[in-house]
């Protein structure tokens, strides 16, 4: 079995991967390592931040929120003989941890978007073309890992 996520369903979908026998790959869009990082930083969360930031640090809610976020298994899913197809890139929406040296968990194979600095979004709404191709990919992924 195999398994689709966008945004926050990336993260739900990755901690399913590496917690189900049963799914053996994932597909993930817009993936985010944290989502503490999502809620502080994300264009559309802004009014979540606004009502926590002065009670908490962006780290404390990383702490807080690990439970509900993709990079604590990354370790459990290295080792899992499963197989994950990730897309994500550097926004001011969903911001990647991916992009910054980890020296305690390396993270798991991804692809970063050919626009790192542009957001997913406004790229998908202008280009369909790209996804179609990203949709493509993706497909061709799961349809090799799971054969």
């Amino acid at each position: 079995m195999g398994i689709l996520g966008t945004s926050v369903g990336s993260s739900i979908g990755y901690i399913t991967l590496v917690h189900d026998a049963a799914v053996r790959a994932g597909g993930f869009f817009h993936v985010s390592t944290y989502f503490a990082d999502v809620v502080s930083q994300g264009m559309t969360t802004t009014h979540v931040w606004e009502s926590l930031r002065a009670h908490v640090t962006v780290d404390e809610l990383r702490e807080y929120w690990a439970p509900v976020s993709p990079m604590p298994y990354v370790e459990r899913g290295l080792g899992a003989g499963k197989n994950a197809f990730m897309v994500y890139a550097s926004t001011t929406d969903v911001p990647s941890r991916f992009d910054r040296a980890d020296a305690r968990r390396p993270p798991p194979p991804q692809r970063k978007s050919p626009h790192p600095r542009a957001s997913l979004r406004p790229l998908l709404a202008r280009a369909a073309a790209f996804s179609h191709i990203a949709g493509y990919r993706m497909l061709t992924f799961l349809r090799q890992a799971l054969a």
